[in-house]
Parts: structure tokens; C-alpha cells; sequence
């Protein structure tokens, strides 16, 4: 089986500085792999240069073993590669339904709008209300079920717990349990949240400057309570 994203020596950043400074890193089908760390190491334009937000200076990005590293966001996202942003970012000014209808592509697939009004019944509920007349937590699912309407086969999902109180993010970490169950969805996600992270992922990586610094499984970084307050000030 050919790995669905493979990244070597990825270099990027913005003007002259390097944020990102030479990563290796693979997700397998089917597989839910987690990408921790501090606050400002690099997860977020790490993410933003995968999906051609921003230039990589160097490196490679195979999807299906085709590089795509340098292609604009939207052609990559015809790889079936979808983005939940940090902070959600639905339009304020659109409704729901209004946010949700401006995501269809022509990408065959099973998801649609009523699929995701029926896997999320309270944004059919919401249909007609404005995106700043949201919650936190109706946002975030909003986001979901945004990039679900591209069909992806590879989601990316950068801190989807970010800002949600804890009630909500096990909302989040079920529906995200729901989607994946069957295998066909695979999920990069980016999290500071611990418990988001040894929920859903079979893998975790730390990134510490720019660089991966750890590996491990799930299970085994569970038990390694010393890494986790060294890498990332956690007991």
C-alpha cells in the first residue's frame, strides 16, 4: 500500500527565517497521527505548508507519491486534502447553511450537505443563523463539516480543541471518533491538548523548533511521564 502522505526534509518559513527546519514525516491510510507541541515551534506553518499556504525553501511532500510541495492550496486540496484552521475561520457574514453550500466541489464522494446535517444535527438547527451568532464549539463542527464536503481522504486538523471548554471537545473527539472508525478518513492532527491526542491518535510526534524530536506510539508515550514534562511541561 502506497503511503497517502510522505514529507522529507521539509524547509519552510516566512522571508528570511526558517520556522520549519527539516522534517520527516509519514501517515499511512487509515492511521490518526498526532503532532504536539509548544505553543510557537512551528505546528501551525508546518500544516500551512502541506496544504501549499505556504512555500516550502526545501523538501518534498508526497501525497500517494506524487510532490506537491510549492502547488497552490487549492490544487492541492484536489488531492482530497482538507484543512480545519486553528480558530475555525467560518465566514461571519454567511449562515450556516451559506458556509457549508460555498464548500461543495466536484469531488465525487459520499459526503454532502444533508450528510452533514445528519452527522451533525445541530448545525441543521442552526442553518440560517449568521457564523458570529455561533458558538465556540457550533464553529469548530462548522469547520468539520466544511472540509468534510470536500470529500478528503487525508484531513488535516490544526488544535480543533483550541479555545472549547472540555464538555465540548468530547463532543469533538466523538465525532472525530465517528468519522474514523471505518479507516477511509485519515487525520493529521495538531494539538496541545494531551487528552484530544491519546483519544484519537495511534501516534504521537513532538516538535520542538522546528524539528521532530520524538516518536513514539500512543501507548508508549502514555507511559513515559518524563518526556512529557520535558518536551512538553506536562506530568
Amino acid at each position: 500500500m502506497t503511503t497517502l502522505l510522505e514529507i522529507h526534509g521539509l524547509v519552510s518559513g516566512y522571508g528570511a527565517g526558517q520556522v520549519v527546519r527539516g522534517i520527516d514525516l509519514n501517515v499511512e491510510p487509515g492511521q490518526i497521527v498526532a503532532l504536539l507541541g509548544r505553543n510557537g515551534v512551528g505546528k501551525t506553518t508546518f500544516v500551512h505548508t502541506i496544504m501549499g499556504m505556504v512555500r516550502p525553501i526545501a523538501g518534498s511532500v508526497l501525497i500517494d507519491g506524487e510532490d506537491v510541495a510549492g502547488l497552490p492550496a487549492h490544487a492541492i486540496a484536489r488531492h482530497r486534502i482538507g484543512l480545519v484552521p486553528q480558530g475555525r475561520r467560518v465566514f461571519a457574514a454567511l449562515t450556516v447553511e451559506e458556509n457549508l453550500r460555498i464548500a461543495v466541489r466536484g469531488v465525487r464522494g459520499q459526503w454532502t450537505v444533508d450528510r452533514v446535517y445528519d452527522l451533525l444535527p445541530r448545525l441543521r438547527e442552526r442553518r440560517r443563523n449568521w457564523g458570529h451568532q455561533l458558538s465556540g464549539g457550533e464553529q469548530q463542527m462548522l469547520a468539520i463539516g466544511r472540509a468534510l464536503l470536500g470529500n478528503p481522504r487525508l484531513l488535516l486538523l490544526d488544535e480543533p480543541s483550541d479555545g472549547l471548554a472540555p464538555a465540548v471537545i468530547t463532543q469533538i473527539i466523538d465525532l472525530l471518533h465517528a468519522l474514523c472508525k471505518d479507516g477511509e478518513l485519515t487525520v493529521l492532527l495538531i494539538e496541545q491538548d494531551l487528552r484530544s491526542a491519546f483519544a484519537l491518535a495511534d501516534t504521537i510526534h513532538i516538535m520542538d523548533h522546528g524539528i521532530l524530536v520524538h516518536s513514539a506510539t500512543t501507548t508508549a508515550f502514555r507511559r513515559d511521564r518524563a518526556t512529557a514534562q520535558r518536551l512538553l511541561g506536562v506530568s
